[in-house]
Parts: structure tokens; sequence; C-alpha cells
């Protein structure tokens, strides 16, 4: 789209550039995008574009406690975030993010189940969420429940070819790999951790 002088643009004009701008950041034309890219700064940027698309919510002021929970948790607080990541998804349980941020809390916390549910509900409410399934991988793969995890990666991985999570795919079909070659292993005892 040409970037053009908009001070003698009608309003009708410029309703229908917002118009063209939303429909064209769609989350189906952003995914379809990060599919194609063949640069990381350029999968970065629309990594972050999608990010900001599901933190968004109809109720500014729960985007703002949104992001004093973010500013909290990366400040190290994680009691204080989950509290408000909890109080968004009681008053908002339709909000995906904050449910996607509890089960960050919860794991950083070291309460992998927990984690688990928070992670479900987030996918139960935005299934193309790669976070969310990045988050249910970790902690399928911390449980050593290798094979889901290795599913839940790949899963990932196709939404989201830029994922960082293809090392921890890659570490779970060698311990599946492993489990195979040794008699009468099973997942969850796992010979070695990366």
């Amino acid at each position: 789209m040409a970037i053009r002088d908009h001070s003698a643009a009608s309003d009708s004009d410029l309703d229908d550039d917002y118009i063209h701008i939303v429909k064209s950041l769609s989350l189906e034309n952003l995914f379809g995008l990060l599919k194609g890219l063949d640069c990381m700064e350029d999968a970065v940027v629309v990594e972050e574009n999608i990010k900001e698309i599901w933190k968004a919510n109809s109720d500014p002021e729960l985007r703002w406690a949104l992001d004093d929970g973010i500013a909290d948790l990366l400040q190290g607080n994680k009691e204080k975030a989950l509290e408000t990541f909890t109080q968004l998804a009681v008053t908002d349980p339709e909000y995906a993010e904050a449910w996607n941020k509890i089960s960050t809390c919860h794991y950083m916390l070291g309460d992998m189940e927990s984690s688990l549910e928070a992670a479900k509900q987030t996918l139960e409410l935005q299934p193309d969420h790669f976070q969310a399934l990045n988050g249910l991988g970790l902690v399928q793969y911390e449980t050593k429940r290798y094979k889901l995890a290795a599913e839940t990666f790949r899963r990932s991985l196709r939404l989201d070819p830029w994922s960082p999570v293809s090392s921890r795919l890659s570490a779970c079909l060698d311990l599946l790999k492993a489990m195979d070659n040794e008699e009468g292993a099973v997942e969850g005892s796992a010979p070695y951790e990366t």
C-alpha cells in the first residue's frame, strides 16, 4: 500500500484505509506471512505483531493490567504477576493471553500441572497460540511425556517455523529413540536429560 498525504483525504477515505490495514493484518494473514518468510528479523516482527493481537482486549483497563503483570514477571515478581493474571482471567474468562501468562507463571513457579491446565485453557480459546503450544510442550518435556511434547512442538513449528522449540523437539526425538533402544524403557524414565 502506497503512503500518501492524508491531509486532504476525507474521513471516508481514512476509514477505508484503516479497514484495509486491519484486514491485511488479520491473524490468518500474519500466520501465512510468517510461514513464507526467509529472514529471522522479519519473522520476529511478524511474531511480535501476532503477540500484540493476542494481548489486545476490548477493555483497555484489562490490557494495561496485563502489561503490569508482564512487568512484574520480568522483574521476578512471579507470585504478584500470577495474582494479576488470575484476576484478569476471572474478570474476562475469554482473555486467552491472561491464561497463557498464568501458564507461564505456574511453569516458572514449578507447578507443572497448573501450568498444563492453563496452557490447555489458552489453546481452547486460541487454538493457534504458538506460545501456549511452546509452553505446553515444555511442561510435557519437563514431566517426561516426550511423545506428547514432540507432537506439541511439531504443532507449534507448523504454525511458526521460526519457533525456538526445534531444539527441544530434537531432544525429545533423541530421548524417544534412546528409549526404543533400551529394553523395558518406558516414557517417564528417560536414560538422560539434556
